[in-house]
Parts: C-alpha cells; sequence; structure tokens
C-alpha cells in the first residue's frame, strides 16, 4: 500500500468520525492557562487527541502533549454547542448581563410633572400662587436646571428596595454565568436532551470463548490410558453472562459456561467404565462436557476512564456428561453437584465519545471447584456412588465481546 494512499485514506475515514461531532462539552487547561473546549476523542500515555469546532463551524482535529496540560475534565460544561451556534471566548467577552438602568434619570418630562404638582399642592398651605404659573410655558432656561435638581432629589428619596436590587444586579454581573445564561448566551433556547451515554455502565451482557484445563489428573493403570485421559483434562470453554450494576462498584447478574473435551482411540487396553474389568486392545471414544449455571456477584474497580478490573463471584451448580462408545457399544453418564467459580479479568472500553463506547473487550482468567460423588450409568439403577469422585476443578482464560446497551450503528 502506497503512502499517499494510505494517507487519503486516513483523511477519509477522519472526514466520515468528523461529521458525527455535534457537540463540544470537554475542557482542557494548559499549563499556560489556556482552556480548551473540545470533544476529547483518546487519550495515550503521552497526549490526548480532541476535536473542536474551528473557523467557519469546521471539524477540526488536534492533539497536545500531557506535559503541557494542567487539568482536563470529561463533560465539563451541562450544554451543548450546535455547529450554527458561536462559543463566546470566555464569560467576559460573551457579554455579561448589562446592569438595568433607571430611566428616570434620563426622562426629565416626568420629573417637570411631579415638580409641577408639588407646586400646585403649594397653595393648600394658605400661600399665594407662585409667579412661576404666570410666566409662559416656554420661559426661560432656569426652569430646565429644576428637573436635574428634582431628580437628585426623587434618587435620594427612592425606596431602599431599589437601591438594593442595582446593587444586587451589579453583584451579579461581576459572577462568572451561570449554565442557564450560557445556553442563553449560546442560543441554546430548547432544553438539553438526555444523552444516550447516560447511565451506560449498569448493564454488561455478553459472550465469552478460551481454553480450560482441568487441575487434577486423578490415578491411571496403564501409560497409554494415562495419556488418553489427559487429553480429556484439556478443552474448549464457551460461556455467557449478564449483570446489572446497582452502583459504580457493585452489581448482580448470572452466568453460564461449558467445558468440552473430547478423545478416541483404537487398541487401547483401559478399565471398563462400569465393571472396572480391564480391555485389551479395545476402542474407546469419550465426549465430556461440564456445564456451570448460577447467579453472579460482581466487583468492578476503574483504573482509568475506559479500563476496568471486574471480579466476579458464584455459587451454583454443575451438570456432568460423559457419553461415547466403548468396543462399540453407547453409553452416557450423567452426574450433577453443586460448587462455584470465581473469575477476574480487565474490561476495555472500545470506541470514542463521538462513535459512542458501546463494547467492551474482556480477558478474564476463571477457576471453578466442584466434584461428581455420583452418576447416572443409564443402566436403570440410577444414580450410584462413585469410588473415585469426577475431580471437576479446573482453570479457564478467556476472552470476550461484552455490550452496554445495544450498538447505535446496529439500530
Amino acid at each position: 500500500m502506497s503512502p499517499n494512499f494510505t494517507k487519503i485514506l486516513f483523511l477519509v475515514l477522519f472526514g466520515l468520525m468528523s461529521t458525527k461531532l455535534v457537540a463540544q462539552r470537554d475542557l482542557i487547561v494548559t499549563q499556560a492557562g489556556e482552556q480548551i473546549r473540545c470533544r476529547i476523542l483518546d487519550e495515550t500515555p503521552s497526549r490526548f487527541v480532541y476535536a473542536y469546532l474551528g473557523a467557519n463551524n469546521k471539524v477540526l482535529r488536534s492533539e497536545i502533549f500531557k506535559n503541557l496540560v494542567g487539568s482536563f475534565k470529561y463533560n465539563h460544561f451541562p450544554a451543548d454547542i450546535v455547529k450554527q451556534d458561536k462559543l463566546p471566548a470566555s464569560n467576559a467577552s460573551s457579554g455579561d448581563a448589562p446592569a438595568r438602568i433607571d430611566t428616570r434619570k434620563n426622562n426629565p418630562s416626568n420629573n417637570t410633572k411631579k415638580t409641577g404638582e408639588s407646586t400646585q399642592q403649594s397653595p393648600k398651605t394658605g400661600s399665594n400662587p407662585p409667579p412661576v404659573q404666570k410666566k409662559p410655558a416656554e420661559e426661560p432656561p432656569k426652569e430646565t436646571k429644576k428637573p436635574a435638581n428634582n431628580t437628585e432629589k426623587t434618587k435620594e428619596a427612592a425606596p431602599k428596595e431599589v437601591v438594593k436590587e442595582k446593587e444586587q444586579v451589579a453583584k451579579t454581573t461581576e459572577k462568572p454565568l451561570s449554565a442557564k445564561e450560557q445556553r442563553e448566551l449560546t442560543g441554546l433556547t430548547e432544553p438539553e436532551k438526555k444523552s444516550d451515554y447516560q447511565n451506560f455502565m449498569k448493564y454488561r451482557v455478553g459472550i465469552k470463548a478460551g481454553l480450560g484445563n482441568i487441575i487434577n489428573k486423578g490415578g491411571t493403570n496403564t501409560e497409554a490410558f494415562g495419556l488418553y485421559q489427559e487429553k480429556l483434562l484439556k478443552g474448549w470453554v464457551i460461556g455467557g453472562d449478564a449483570a446489572y450494576f446497582i452502583t459504580d462498584n457493585f452489581g448482580l447478574g448470572a452466568v453460564y459456561t461449558d467445558f468440552k473435551s473430547k478423545n478416541s482411540s483404537d487398541k487401547l487396553t483401559y478399565p471398563h467404565l462400569i465393571t472396572g474389568v480391564t480391555v485389551t486392545d479395545g476402542t474407546l471414544s469419550n465426549k465430556i462436557s461440564h456445564k456451570f449455571v448460577g447467579p453472579a456477584f460482581y466487583v468492578r474497580k476503574s483504573i482509568d476512564f475506559k479500563t476496568y478490573v471486574v471480579l466476579g463471584l458464584s455459587p451454583g451448580m454443575h451438570f456432568y456428561t460423559n457419553k461415547g462408545q466403548s468396543n462399540g457399544v453407547d453409553f452416557n453418564f450423567k452426574g450433577k453437584s453443586y460448587g462455584a467459580a470465581a473469575t477476574l479479568g480487565l474490561d476495555f472500553l472500545l470506541g470514542n465519545d463521538i462513535t459512542g463506547r458501546d463494547i467492551i473487550l474482556s480477558l478474564e482468567g476463571g477457576y471453578n471447584y466442584g466434584k461428581i460423588n455420583k452418576l447416572n450409568f443409564g443402566d436403570g439403577r440410577g444414580d450410584v456412588a462413585l469410588e473415585f469422585p469426577v475431580d471437576l476443578n479446573r482453570l479457564d482464560f478467556s476472552i470476550g465481546l461484552r455490550f452496554m446497551r445495544f450498538p447505535g450503528y446496529l439500530r
């Protein structure tokens, strides 16, 4: 693949990814104090990768080394910013809400009316009407000075509640803008919609597959038969589980696993599986299954924002089957017993904040405990006690995919 083709492919993929960017709710603060409002796409041990809206509402991608970052926070801003809106550079530049102005200062007509009313009330005291009433309305500029004095008097006579209200408005303009004011300034008049990613970590449902190995081998009569049995101790493990996390760290659910192994041989010397009589140069085939079903209790602890350690404990029931042929005769043995299982693993959240973190990649180790003391050989005798119990103690190593919700791109 040529380097030019690789660059073109990267640009196309980034273009498709960038079309989904509709919001910037994360905050990165540099060592110099610069605030970057963006959407953090990924985090590596040395840098952050983020997307933001640039000039002409274009979606841009950038990176910044962690040694240049003072702090960062996901979903710091409570409101989204759509492409049509303009983001104010800061609270101060975005325009603080202007203080309300007393219009009575700039409207002398109101004051002149009040002064006229006060002069008209003076005759009630018994004095003669002032000569001002005999003068024409267009008279001297001396009258124009009175409104200024009267406004000062009315200002002094203003109720205390108005003064307090002005002081409160002045104080509020000095404080940072609230979330509601920010939404009004950015044009987001519609109520904020509930995010699809809220409470997405409450559910954990998925499947897993891997390898299993029975720990205790047990005694053998011949070397050839011992090697035959040793192969039956190793097999495949498949399973599934579902959990609901009541809190961020504790959850309840259910688990199911199935261990399968098989082997066959011709001209094998072995003890008969029921009577114990030695069979010489016989044929033997086995298909063994260990199923486990039970409730589960989970404990989860986050390492970072997309990596978790998960511990699972589960009491339950083991179901054992061993079917095959011995010298051409079919057999099917069955048994069950109470037991327990435990798992310890790592969960890695796949994806990013734009495409969605819907899938978990799990690496898990497990231990199963149990023994079968009775078997039903299918000969009508029912459950028969065994001289040597069947050991079900097993170690598992598996990889799995878990879903936190139905993926948006599969809807």
